[in-house]
C-alpha cells in the first residue's frame, strides 16, 4: 500500500500521541516514563498548528481508514520574540514502520515546508545512544553542538542529551515574517 505524508488534522492528534507514548514504553528516545495526556497535546495542536508545521506518515486500508504510521513535527524553539525564526524537531516512527526510508520521506516534506514558511534554524534533542537518529539528523545537515551529559533518569540508568542544530538558510538579511503551514503547503502543492 502506498504511504502519504500529509498535514495532521485534529482528529489525528490522538494517534500522534499514541505513537509517543509508545516510544515511552520501549525506549530512550523521549524522557517520559508513561503516557502523557492527551488533553495537554490537543492544546499543543490548537496552539501550534497553523505556524508549525504537524505532518503524518498515513497508509490508507482497503476500506479508506487511515492507519498512522509516524509523525514529523515543527514546534516553537522558545517563545521569545528573537527566537521566532527557530523551530524544534520531533519525529517518531511505529517499530514496524521503521527502517524503510519514512522517517527521511517525512524530515524531506517538513524542511520543504519549513523552509518555504521562512524558518531560519533548526534545532533537535537526540537521547544516546541513538545512531539511527543521530544519521537521520545529520542527513539533514544538522551538527551536533551540544551534550547534555547525563541530562536524564530512565530505565534505571542515565543517558546523554545530544543538541543538534542547523541553518536552513545563509542569508544575513533580517527576517521576514513567516508564512502559515497552509501557505507554505499551498506552494509547494
Amino acid at each position: 500500500m502506498a504511504i502519504e505524508i500529509i498535514l495532521a488534522a485534529q482528529e489525528d492528534v490522538q494517534a500522534v500521541l499514541q505513537i509517543t507514548n509508545e516510544e515511552a514504553t520501549r525506549s530512550l528516545a523521549t524522557a517520559s516514563y508513561s503516557d502523557e495526556p492527551l488533553t495537554r497535546w490537543q492544546e499543543a495542536w490548537v496552539a501550534e498548528h497553523e505556524r508549525y508545521p504537524w505532518l503524518i506518515a498515513v497508509e490508507r486500508g482497503a476500506q479508506g481508514e487511515r492507519h498512522v504510521l509516524g509523525y514529523a513535527k515543527a514546534s516553537p524553539f522558545n517563545l521569545r520574540d528573537g527566537f521566532m525564526w527557530s523551530v524544534g524537531l520531533s519525529i517518531y516512527l511505529r517499530p514496524e514502520a521503521q527502517g524503510q526510508g519514512l522517517s527521511v520521506r517525512l524530515y524531506e516534506r517538513l524542511f520543504a515546508l519549513i523552509r518555504a514558511q521562512g524558518y531560519r534554524s533548526v534545532y533537535a534533542r537526540v537521547a544516546l545512544p541513538n545512531p539511527a537518529s543521530v544519521s537521520l539528523h545529520e542527513r539533514f545537515g544538522l551538527e551536533r553542538t551540544g551534550l547534555l551529559p547525563h541530562f536524564s533518569w530512565k530505565n534505571e540508568h542515565w543517558y546523554d542529551l545530544a543538541i543538534y542544530t542547523g541553518r536552513l538558510s545563509d542569508s544575513i538579511a533580517p527576517p521576514s515574517p513567516t508564512l502559515s503551514v497552509l501557505e507554505a503547503w499551498k506552494l509547494l502543492s
